[in-house]
């Protein structure tokens, strides 16, 4: 689907990312002329000014919108503002993982950084790391911070959702003890301190296992 206004912003975007890598952003003419040398493709200064207007409701032929893509080397998804995915050989894979570029990035980079004497490579101790038991329990918990800190911070003491979510993590062992007043439930102001803390262990139990295997 094409969103034409997502479109004009992520023009406007990638022309703003020229300065930033040549230290000069391109005028329209100029952008004419570059585009028409790489692509074959003549996209007029007016078409392209349009293009970037978000005001505008001037939309682009699907061969303009070819050469646009083409010449910012960028998806077409990406162009019409149906992917985040900027990269075209990262579309399939931001589909079926949910990863973002920069997260794809990121794991190329470890792919090819050099291991170092005494200790494991960046992508086997990723693997490592992902296919370790504790991992489920790491990502859950780290899910969880964002809304344990906001309820920390706006002092949702209260909160219904605060409590059911503090309750929902806890074990048929725990349930048990909390019944028979051995283990105190853990109030929603403490929650974020708590699953900090469990991160911590998590992290260390983590390693321990890495280091046995």
């Amino acid at each position: 689907m094409y969103n034409r206004t997502h479109c004009a912003e992520i023009l406007g975007d990638l022309r703003d990312e020229f300065k930033l890598k040549y230290g000069k952003k391109p005028t329209f003419k100029e952008l004419s002329k570059n585009i028409k040398e790489k692509t074959g493709v003549y996209i007029s200064d007016t078409s392209l000014c349009d293009y970037e207007n978000i005001d505008k409701e001037k939309d682009m032929s699907v061969k303009n919108m070819v050469a646009l893509a083409d010449y910012y080397g960028v998806s077409y998804d990406y162009l019409l503002g149906n992917s985040s995915s900027r990269e075209r050989e990262n579309i399939n894979i931001n589909k079926k993982y949910g990863l973002s570029d920069r997260a794809l990035f990121t794991i190329e980079v470890m792919n090819n950084t050099p291991k170092k004497e005494f200790e494991m490579s960046l992508i086997d101790a990723l693997n490592s790391l992902l296919e370790s038991d504790e991992f489920g329990w790491l990502i859950d918990t780290l899910a969880k911070c964002s809304y344990s800190k906001e309820i920390m911070e706006k002092g949702l003491a209260s909160n219904e959702n605060a409590m059911k979510e503090v309750r929902s993590t806890l074990t048929e062992e725990q349930i048990r003890l909390c019944k028979e007043g051995k283990m105190i439930l853990v109030q929603p102001m403490n929650y974020y301190d708590v699953l900090v803390s469990t991160l911590q262990k998590t992290i260390v139990d983590i390693a321990n296992g890495i280091s046995e295997n």
